[in-house]
């Protein structure tokens, strides 16, 4: 008898010892739910291969601290994986993935900056967006409400991200920590994750990466893009220690590389991410 992937990682998460299926809260379509679930399986089944973790809505692999033999495994398993490292590398070793049928992506960039670039303008935009506002950017706490939770999955799917497990939002899942700001009425204005890399390798024992920035459609024009990402890099650096921090945008998110400039996080040349795809992604 043959196992759908979601009844799969379903019976993974469940019998998973770092979360159970009620954890999870999982939202949006059956297809972006399938994928939340695959995030936790994965985070549980890779804790010990050095090079691939997961967040956002893949699974991703970082070269050069993944052994090459072991990609093609990776993308069987949890079929959608965000490949992360140097350009030449990145496109050998997503060739590996091609004879199983494997759609791959077209390149996008890496972007980064070290703390010492950021930390004065992150700084700076977040305490501007509180004033702006007269609200103060807040930690999600591990014990957050199903309902906040559930905001903020709602406001991922409207602008268009695939929303992330609440399991993971509540930081229950290692080093993962989520910055929201909340308005006077109660409603969510805007909300980012931000993500400790220490597990992936040496390379990046010291970063960090961002994932999730959305922004209701209510309060857009009030600086909360640059807001957001600003206290979300203060988190980064404050809160998990990250010394780097780095973004994966999508090529013609022309907004989220103006905002991302502002606090000095640029393409890397020497860098690029790319998706392998083996169907039913989210």
């Amino acid at each position: 008898m043959s196992v759908s992937l979601a009844d799969a990682a379903t019976t993974a998460v469940r019998t998973s010892p770092l979360v159970t299926i009620n954890d999870i809260e999982p939202a949006g379509t059956p297809l972006q739910r399938a994928a939340q679930r695959r995030i936790h399986r994965a985070r549980r089944d890779l804790k010990n291969i050095e090079g691939a973790t997961s967040f956002g809505r893949s699974v991703a692999a970082f070269l050069p601290e993944l052994e090459p033999q072991c990609f093609a495994g990776i993308v069987r398993n949890y079929r959608r994986v965000l490949l992360i490292g140097d350009r030449e590398a990145v496109g050998t070793v997503a060739g590996t993935a091609r004879p199983m049928g494997a759609e791959i992506t077209d390149p996008m960039p890496v972007i980064g900056a070290g703390a010492a670039t950021f930390r004065a303008a992150a700084t700076d935009a977040k305490e501007r967006a509180e004033r702006t506002t007269g609200r103060r950017f807040e930690l999600l706490r591990p014990d957050a409400s199903a309902e906040r939770i559930r905001a903020i999955q709602e406001l991922q799917v409207a602008v268009g991200l695939t929303p992330l497990p609440g399991v993971f939002l509540r930081g229950r899942h290692g080093e993962v920590s989520t910055i929201t700001l909340v308005g006077d009425d109660g409603r969510l204005l805007a909300s980012a994750t931000t993500v400790g890399l220490a597990n992936v390798g040496r390379r990046f024992s010291a970063s960090a990466i961002i994932v999730g920035v959305a922004v209701a459609a209510e309060a857009r024009g009030l600086g909360l893009g640059s807001g957001i990402t600003g206290a979300a890099l203060v988190e980064a650096h404050q809160g998990l220690g990250a010394e780097d921090v780095i973004a994966v945008v999508a090529p013609k998110n022309t907004i989220a590389f103006k905002t991302n400039a502002r606090f000095g996080l640029l393409p890397r040349a020497e860098e690029q991410a790319l998706y392998v795809e083996l169907g039913d992604g989210a």
